[in-house]
């Protein structure tokens, strides 16, 4: 039996080990953190830096009201993105090597006159000033020091990608600064045309004029995702107002965009071609700038890209029978009550589901090739009258689908959704695969 003199000493020895694993542990962080300070070249305190000065090019950046604006040489909102990249660079540039030389000796690695240098400016009053010279002979580190240390470190050359950024890597490039989540209303004016949007309840976009219709969402989405994705590609002029020299006065195309959070309008201009570029304006500066000629091909649309293409709407589980006539045959297909597809014409016996899943497939994802907005009173100008196909797809109790394919005109077929009373034109190889053989 163990007695209580050993157990006593057993879990003396338990705490002690604990005590000595524990300040083990502690003194190892201590000391891999005051090794990791050593080794930092420069530590920005983030919470208090307001202003960072290039005096090597004259570019001074604040922060105000929690984001960075550019206020020399020009006034104009900074890329946040850009300074906050530059300013993290810092949390991982390790000095690879530190020496001690005298000021008269600066000349010597092009510290004197300094030939890159930042000043970080804190709320506290702090100014820390950075003086970057010469590069090593592989070009792989820059000697550098801090105003009022004595030291002279060599830190990685990669830095010098970022403090010598021009002005336009630091400005911001976004073409039209806006949230397109919030964005209830847009018009499109070209020179030819104007097509007003409005978002609806559901949040789905409708067309209000010249038409009146559904817009297609993807297409909607795709223009707010390139406003917001593309970048300026050069600022021309920072204050100008002889904007028609630049085509902007009658420009190319307008986009006009309204949102929640104001009751003015946030607008686009594109004006002419130079270049494989294109000069534009936004309504929030009176700079001027020059966007590439890929994106205004991306944001120019006529009223038929604009326009929903979805021709019928269904779940394919809901689909229990299928009725297709052609001219030479019927096809009806069924499910029973096992769910399994069975065909009663032109033959009889089980269909392949997916075959009949392909085929759901087509028909749903059917898309117009061209509108028919104002119809004649005759069917046989279409050749509805005498159908190249007849398809009906039902439900249990109800009709989901009705549609008439007729007469082909060029490449296309025109199609007429019965229940919608609307009539299409879709692409002859999209007919093809209605086809059942």
């Amino acid at each position: 039996m163990v007695s209580r003199k050993t157990i006593v000493l057993f879990v003396a020895f338990l705490a002690l080990l604990a005590y000595v694993l524990i300040f083990e542990n502690y003194f190892e962080k201590k000391q891999t953190a005051k090794k990791e300070a050593e080794e930092k070249f420069y530590k920005i305190d983030k919470d208090n830096l307001f202003q960072i000065s290039f005096l090597h090019n004259g570019i001074i950046i604040k922060k105000e009201n929690q984001n960075w604006k550019i206020i020399s040489p020009i006034q104009t909102d900074a890329d946040e993105e850009e300074i906050n990249g530059f300013i993290s660079t810092f949390d991982y540039l390790k000095k690879k090597r530190s020496l001690f030389i005298r000021k008269e000796e600066y000349e010597k690695f092009g510290l004197s006159p300094y030939r890159l240098a930042v000043a970080f400016k804190y709320s506290n009053g702090v100014i820390d000033t950075l003086f970057f010279g010469d590069k090593n002979l592989d070009s792989s580190l820059i000697y550098c020091r801090t105003k009022g240390r004595k030291d002279v470190s060599l830190v990685s050359s990669s830095l010098e990608n970022n403090i010598t950024n021009t002005l336009y890597n630091w400005r911001d490039k976004s073409i039209l600064k806006i949230n397109t989540t919030k964005v209830f209303k847009f018009k499109i004016r070209t020179q030819s045309d104007e097509f007003l949007c409005i978002k609806d309840k559901t949040g789905s976009w409708e067309i209000r004029s010249p038409i009146t219709d559904r817009c297609d969402q993807n297409t909607i989405q795709q223009i707010f995702d390139f406003l917001g994705r593309e970048q300026v590609k050069e600022f021309v002029d920072h204050e100008t107002k002889k904007i028609e020299k630049f085509g902007l006065s009658h420009p190319l195309l307008s986009i006009e965009l309204i949102d929640s959070t104001s009751q003015f309008p946030k607008v686009l201009n594109i004006g002419r071609a130079e270049k494989g570029s294109y000069f534009a304006k936004n309504s929030l500066s009176e700079t001027i700038f020059k966007v590439d000629s890929s994106f205004v091909n991306k944001i120019t649309v006529d009223l038929f890209e604009l326009r929903d293409k979805t021709i019928v709407e269904f779940n394919q589980d809901s689909v229990f029978e299928i009725k297709i006539k052609y001219p030479e045959y019927y096809f009806h297909c069924k499910k029973d009550e096992e769910k399994f597809w069975k065909i009663s014409s032109p033959d009889t016996g089980t269909a392949k589901s997916w075959k009949i899943n392909a085929l759901l497939y087509d028909i749903r994802y059917l898309n117009a090739s061209g509108f028919i907005d104002k119809p004649t009173a005759s069917e046989s100008l279409y050749g509805f009258n005498q159908p190249q196909i007849d398809l009906v797809l039902k439900s249990k109790n109800a009709i989901l689908v009705n549609l008439t394919i007729g007469k082909e005109t060029g490449k296309h077929s025109y199609i007429k959704n019965k229940i919608k009373n609307r009539i299409y034109k879709i692409k002859n190889k999209d007919k093809e695969k209605l086809i059942v053989k």
